[in-house]
């Protein structure tokens, strides 16, 4: 998908059954102190089960977090600095400020 500019702000990629994002927004990593090739987004069925797995492997991330927009979502580092979100669908939930 490109932004205003034409520059390609997110991929996403189907393998099989596999739907994975690369989130390429500039402006938005920039500002978190990350590139944003940095990043990459998996979908998952049961984004507990793959936390559990995650932390069995001896690995601490934080755990799982529901976020407004209707994902389940938690980040684990790899050990050359990409960030991996595993994430699941959710229901929306509506925020008012």
């Amino acid at each position: 998908m490109a932004g205003r500019t034409g520059i390609v702000r997110n991929a996403e990629l189907l393998a099989g059954g596999l739907e994975v994002w690369l989130d390429g927004d500039p402006e938005y990593w920039t500002q978190r102190g990350r590139r944003p090739e940095e990043w990459v987004g998996v979908w998952v069925d049961d984004v507990d089960a793959m936390f559990a797995r995650v932390e069995a492997a001896g690995v601490t991330p934080a755990p799982p977090e529901n976020k407004f927009y209707g994902v389940r979502v938690f980040d684990v580092v790899d050990p050359e600095g990409y960030t991996w979100g595993f994430m699941q669908r959710g229901p929306y939930i509506a925020r008012f400020e």
